[in-house]
């Protein structure tokens, strides 16, 4: 049952992608190597939550899969289940024991992910277990920033209703209220002050959102 192809494929990575649940259970059973990696890294496991496959992921989980492992990209089987939007695959993971905190290649953690895809039930799963939301991508933006720059508004309530942090910025210093003001987000301007942002707070320049709103003509912030 542990034979791959020439690209390095097992069978019941084959079954998984195929969408055959039953056959997949039939070949963990028979003693298929579940932490097998594929030449781009990628375990059945990962496999299975980024196509979609909750039993075969349970099922993994049940006969002892690490739920960690990354790809060759850093990906692990949580960021593709908040890549995809799977709340339901995210909390096996997330009740196996999985690390949300896990980075990918360009720095995206899970919660990032999630933030990304607009999905607010995967963000809320992840933040009530223990999703670090300070953490930054490759660029330097937060969660909370990526939700102000695409215009994420509920995504943003979400954030700061689980305890992101309205006032801290990014590596270039510029904080969520700074970017809204520099974008003329009003509408997430208006929530990041109800939930405490800082309006006197000053980035690595001295400049504050006033600002910053100021500079880039943003007459209806001002």
């Amino acid at each position: 049952v542990n034979y791959t192809d020439a690209a390095g494929t097992s069978i019941l990575m084959h079954s998984i992608l195929a969408g055959y649940t039953k056959v997949s259970e039939s070949l963990v059973e028979k003693g298929s190597n579940l932490d097998y990696r594929r030449s781009d890294g990628a375990t059945a496991l990962i496999l299975a939550s980024r196509f979609g496959h909750p039993d075969v992921v349970s099922l993994l989980l049940a006969r002892g899969a690490k739920s960690d492992l990354k790809a060759i990209d850093g990906s692990t089987a949580l960021i593709w289940a908040s890549i995809r939007g799977r709340a339901y695959i995210t909390k096996l993971l997330l009740d196996n024991g999985a690390n949300p905190d896990i980075q990918d290649h360009v720095g995206s953690s899970a919660l990032i992910w999630a933030t990304l895809s607009g999905n607010t039930d995967v963000v809320n799963l992840l933040m009530d277990n223990g999703a670090n939301s300070g953490l930054m991508r490759s660029d330097g933006a937060t969660a909370l920033l990526i939700a102000v720059e695409e215009r994420l508004d509920e995504m943003v309530k979400v954030l700061l209703n689980k305890g992101a942090n309205p006032d801290q910025p990014g590596s270039n210093g510029i904080t969520p209220l700074m970017r809204a003001s520099q974008l003329g987000r009003t509408d997430i301007l208006k929530i990041l002050l109800e939930k405490g942002a800082n309006p006197d707070f000053q980035g690595k320049n001295g400049y504050t959102a006033l600002m910053v709103a100021s500079m880039n003509g943003q007459t209806d912030i001002v």
